[in-house]
């Protein structure tokens, strides 16, 4: 999804164009599987002279399932991390949009939270702390995958940025 660059502006490109982390997927299709492996053997194991209507009750897992599956799909690929040299902009939703947007001259502070899973897999929570926002200033971007690369780079381009405010205020 990302950015169209119609919507960058003069100056501007993209440094990070991120989806959530891929195991986010891994729960639904993995429990997917598994109901629908235990539904198979279950049938397997059942007379053929069962009623119709026992299979119909055990095909219901599978189909909740399914959907679980394919929710967590869509909403991960409607799901959009961005970071450009001027802000962070984060787009959800497939028929309802959502877009949240940081500019980096108002990011005050960063900072990373990760589950013991989320660090062996280099994924966790963003957190932003930004002045003049609602919410009290602060975004948490979920699911980032490589998420310390990311926080260093933030980090850098926040460093740059104020760098180029102080030679601004000095007359260089």
């Amino acid at each position: 999804m990302g950015i169209s660059a119609k919507y960058l502006g003069e100056g501007e490109e993209v440094i990070v164009d991120a989806k959530p982390f891929v195991g986010v997927l891994f729960s639904p299709v993995f429990t997917l599987l598994v109901v629908a492996a235990a539904v198979l053997v279950v049938v397997a194991l059942i007379p053929k002279s069962t009623p119709l209507y026992v299979g119909i009750i055990l095909g219901i897992p599978v189909l909740i399932s399914m959907f679980w599956a394919i929710a967590k799909w869509i909403k991960w690929t409607s799901y959009s991390f961005v970071v450009t040299n001027r802000r962070v902009v984060e787009r959800t939703g497939v028929f309802g949009k959502s877009m949240r947007e940081i500019p980096i001259r108002r990011i005050q502070s960063l900072s990373i939270k990760q589950s013991f899973f989320e660090r062996i897999l280099k994924a966790g929570t963003l957190i932003v702390d930004s002045a003049g926002s609602g919410n009290d200033g602060r975004a948490e971007f979920k699911e980032i995958g490589k998420v310390q690369e990311v926080f260093h780079l933030l980090s850098s381009l926040l460093d740059e940025n104020e760098n180029n405010s102080g030679n601004q205020e000095s007359g260089l």
